[in-house]
């Protein structure tokens, strides 16, 4: 639990797997160019979540493009994105929608 008394999740554009843990480590590297309320970025995201007492698996780092929109207090994107390796190897990244209510800035 947090100091809020509630669990918290976190996720990583383009990673679909699940990691538990009560210790977490996560962030964003994200350059943009707006116009207006059109906001382009591209971003690379990390993080790895563990716990006290086990061992720490290996970091994720996963990398990608987004589109998005303030639309009056919501703000809608659209992405790819995946893991840095699966780049390396030219697969096909994930493609997403997402709908916040959240504006980070």
């Amino acid at each position: 639990n947090n100091i809020l008394g509630t669990d918290e999740v976190v996720h990583l554009r383009g990673w679909n797997g699940c990691r538990m843990g009560d210790r977490l480590v996560f962030g964003t590297i994200e350059p943009r160019i707006s116009i207006n309320k059109v906001v382009l970025a591209s971003f690379v995201d990390y993080g790895n979540a563990w716990y006290i007492s086990g061992d720490i698996d290996s970091w994720i780092t996963t990398a990608g493009l987004e589109l998005r929109i303030d639309l009056f207090g919501f703000v809608l994107a659209c992405g790819t994105a995946q893991e840095i390796d699966r780049w390396k190897n030219e697969d096909v990244p994930t493609n997403y929608f997402r709908l916040s209510l959240v504006n980070p800035f």
